[in-house]
């Protein structure tokens, strides 16, 4: 008998949080802050193991947008992952989220014409429902921690992921503040600790642009001008 477990259920979600998430006991070494929990995520087989098993489960589930909760599921884990002492591990999960946030905003653009489609009422409060929810897991693709935050918002793809997200979460956002879903609620939390941490490194990098566009001197003229956009 074969075991699985299907990740696309809000019960292996809870689950699966509730394990990554809970302190558990110390290690009792003397000035470390390291779990014992945390053990196997230090040694760098493991890592590279969990690694291509996240990477094996993405390719099952992006090409649909019912595969949501599993995405979610995915994208906290990875990002749990995040604080592995190997560079070259880190690099790895780093690509990943670029992989996640990819899915995950290329879902909220599908689910965005299906509402433009969609005349019933019902209808379209489940599409914007779940452009929510896919816009939220785009943003927690960036709960990388403010170390890795900076780099990855360097890259102007990334940042203008976030910034799509962000406006689609802000637009699906239910009038009371808070979604009704508790995944979707949970998730909210996460999106305003990454745009806490993001507000200063994306004003740093748009500020830097227009700074760079200013003096981008004229091929023609030798003047400086503004390169058209």
């Amino acid at each position: 008998m074969v075991l699985s477990v299907d990740f696309n259920k809000k019960t292996t979600l809870a689950l699966i949080l509730q394990a990554c998430l809970e302190v558990g006991p110390d290690t009792g070494i003397a000035g470390s802050i390291l779990r014992d929990a945390h053990a196997d995520t230090q040694q760098v087989a493991f890592m590279t193991r969990i690694t291509r098993a996240l990477n094996d489960a993405l390719g099952r589930i992006r090409e649909s947008w019912q595969n949501g909760t599993a995405i979610c599921l995915l994208a906290c884990l990875a990002t749990r992952l995040c604080l592995s002492p190997s560079h070259s591990i880190s690099d790895m999960l780093l690509e990943y989220h670029v992989q996640l946030r990819t899915v995950s905003i290329g879902w909220a653009r599908m689910l965005l014409q299906k509402v433009n489609r969609s005349e019933a009422d019902q209808e379209r409060q489940e599409w914007m429902q779940r452009i929510l929810m896919t816009a939220l897991i785009c943003v927690v693709t960036f709960n990388v921690g403010e170390a890795h935050l900076r780099l990855v918002l360097s890259d102007s793809q990334s940042l203008a992921t976030l910034v799509e997200s962000d406006v689609l979460a802000r637009t699906y956002l239910p009038a009371s503040g808070r979604p009704a879903d508790p995944v979707a609620l949970q998730l909210m939390y996460r999106w305003h600790t990454v745009m806490y941490q993001a507000r200063d490194i994306v004003a740093d990098e748009v500020i830097n642009k227009e700074m760079e566009d200013w003096a981008t001197p004229s091929s023609s003229s030798g003047q400086t001008t503004r390169r058209p956009t």
